[in-house]
């Protein structure tokens, strides 16, 4: 499932290393009030990304799993459900830190639910080419309507879901001429909800656009027009074909956009036209071309950083405009086709972190020269939590890239790994209650930092 999201539980035991860690469990799920296990379940034990263990359940639910190494991540797959709870707490993940016998890992799954859409046009015939985008449950997914105005989502938690639909990239009719309103959808466990849909024309919120564009050739080329909602993200641009120097648009919601230029053919923008606000029918605006914003950047990679770092541009509204893969060898990079906005870097793998990640702005007809620096000497934070008493205990740590939840071990202990520098907020609750406020730990990590804590359990 695309942009799922998801928290990682972390635990530790604190006993002597063995070559390998054994673990054991039961896959269950809740069926009428009553757990029932799942048989043929898949668990699986992954280091570094790379699956290095499976085991089956059997029809009792129980598997067993030998991991050849003492910190890896497990997650358990079964067609026809999702992940509810893991060792005991509301998370799908379980990434663990330990050696010899680690104990019982208990998955509880639920059924799967999906949503099946169709979308007509006011006259009832299929619409097709509309981007539908999900969000809600901890899932965030896309897909397009196909000729029959049908789309699915499947593979989905129960919960509450929002569906919001935008024009597909080209020459959609969605947008300009028809809108359709977001729906919300509320599953329970394994349901299949049907969703009809019908698209409306634009009403009194959309305003006509007519413009004049000066200093273009049109009579040697033919060229695209993209409108582009400032700040929204690159799949949510309306395009037409632009033949000539007069340009009309007669229907867009009201906003800002951002206008540019693109040959025939061509995936990159050659000319910003730049920004009109729409919040009454516009005439007689002139639009003249500028070369688009360039950005040139040069990677600065610390001893133990990797010699690859993959880098992801993202616009202030937190859209990811490009993936950048830098290598050692060649540090440099450059960018020329991202619209005029503010923007920063940030790291998409987890075995590197940038130690500074400023944020800048790109504007039309200019260039734009940053540097960042990469590293991965990370920081941990080691501790433990005195007089445990329940398993359902659970330690959760804040920081720059969200939280992380852990459950300590046998004797309390817990363990942070590959944390990047910045400042950080560490509490210890009973199962979902919230940290007490009183009780939070506060402190900053700075390069290979290396923090011992100790907690008192919760009250």
């Amino acid at each position: 499932m695309l942009g799922r999201t998801s928290a990682l539980v972390l635990f530790a035991v604190a006993i002597p290393a063995y070559p390998q860690a054994l673990l054991h469990g039961v896959v269950e799920t809740l069926e009428d009030d009553e757990r029932r296990p799942v048989s043929e379940a898949a668990v699986r034990a992954f280091v570094q990304g790379e699956a290095v263990a499976v085991a089956w359940s059997d029809r009792d639910g129980r598997y067993t799993l030998e991991v050849p190494a003492d910190t890896f991540e497990l997650s358990v797959r079964k067609p026809g459900y999702v992940v509810a709870r893991t060792g005991g707490l509301a998370l799908p993940r379980v990434q663990r830190s330990c050696a010899g016998d680690c104990g019982e890992v208990d998955f509880l799954l639920a059924r799967s639910a999906a949503i099946e859409v169709w979308v007509s046009d006011p006259t009832g015939d299929p619409f097709p080419r509309v981007r539908i985008r999900l969000s809600g449950a901890d899932s965030r997914d896309a897909v397009s309507t196909d000729d029959r105005g049908a789309a699915r989502f499947h593979g989905l938690a129960a919960g509450r879901y929002r569906l919001d639909f935008h024009p597909e990239p080209g020459d959609s009719p969605l947008g300009p001429l028809y809108e359709i309103d977001a729906a919300e959808v509320e599953l329970r466990p394994g349901e299949n909800a049907p969703l009809h849909l019908n698209a409306r024309r634009a009403g009194a919120d959309t305003f006509s656009l007519s413009a004049v564009i000066e200093g273009v050739d049109f009579d040697n080329r033919p060229y695209t027009l993209v409108v582009r909602p400032l700040g929204g993200p690159p799949e949510d641009a309306y395009s037409v074909l632009q033949l000539s120097s007069q340009l009309t648009i007669p229907r867009l919601p009201r906003g800002e956009y951002v206008l540019e230029l693109r040959p025939m053919g061509a995936s990159t923008a050659t000319l910003v036209l730049g920004r009109v606000r729409l919040d009454e029918d516009r005439a007689g605006v002139v639009l003249r071309g500028a070369e688009p914003p360039t950005l040139v950047g040069n990677v600065r990679f610390e001893e133990d950083a990797p010699e690859t770092v993959d880098l992801a541009l993202r616009s202030d509204e937190g859209w990811t405009w490009r993936s950048i893969r830098v290598e050692r060898r060649f540090p440099h990079f450059e960018v020329r086709d991202a619209p005029p906005g503010i923007y920063s870097l940030v790291a998409e793998r987890e075995d590197f972190f940038l130690v500074e990640a400023p944020s800048f702005q790109l504007a039309e007809g200019s260039g734009r020269a940053v540097e960042v620096v990469v590293s991965a000497r990370f920081g941990s934070v080691r501790g433990r939590v005195r007089d445990v008493q329940s398993s359902a205990v659970r330690i959760e740590l804040k920081g720059p890239v969200g939280a992380i939840v852990a459950a300590p071990g046998r004797d309390g202990g817990f363990v942070f790994e590959r944390l990047a520098p910045g400042a950080y907020a560490l509490c210890v609750a009973a199962g979902d209650a919230p940290c007490d406020p009183e009780r939070i730990r506060r402190f900053a990590i700075e390069l290979g930092d290396e923090i011992e804590i100790e907690l008192g359990a919760p009250q």
